[in-house]
């Protein structure tokens, strides 16, 4: 799974500001960015896709809003802590500046098949 920036995501989504992003977030519509460095956030690849199928499939503005929930969830799902190669944990055991992220998901996971 890649990371998206800015740049890439309005060029698959369409959209053509960082506003609109923005605003497709705080209603809901699109998912919050991950931090993948002190000033700088990206999306999963696969989140956008599944939000782009989506779309392509018809699906109003309260099935997105629920399949961001879903994708939302899904990500917290993911998360997985490694405390030493052998071992790990799940994020409730371990301080937060040990999690690690460990997404996996697909556009046909977040959409139930929808998407495909």
């Amino acid at each position: 799974m890649k990371i998206l920036r800015m740049p890439a995501i309005k060029a698959e989504t369409g959209h053509r500001s960082h506003a609109s992003i923005y605003n497709a977030i705080k209603a809901g519509l699109f998912t919050k960015p991950v931090q993948i460095g002190k000033r700088s956030v990206g999306w999963p690849s696969s989140e956008v896709q599944a939000i782009n199928a989506a779309r392509i499939a018809g699906m109003n503005d309260t099935e997105v809003r629920k399949l961001v929930e879903r994708l939302h969830t899904k990500r917290m799902e993911g998360i997985t802590v490694f405390d030493s190669p052998a071992m790990s944990t799940t994020v409730l055991d371990m301080p937060q500046s040990k999690i690690t992220r460990a997404v996996d998901m697909t556009a046909e996971d977040c959409t139930g098949g929808a998407a495909a």
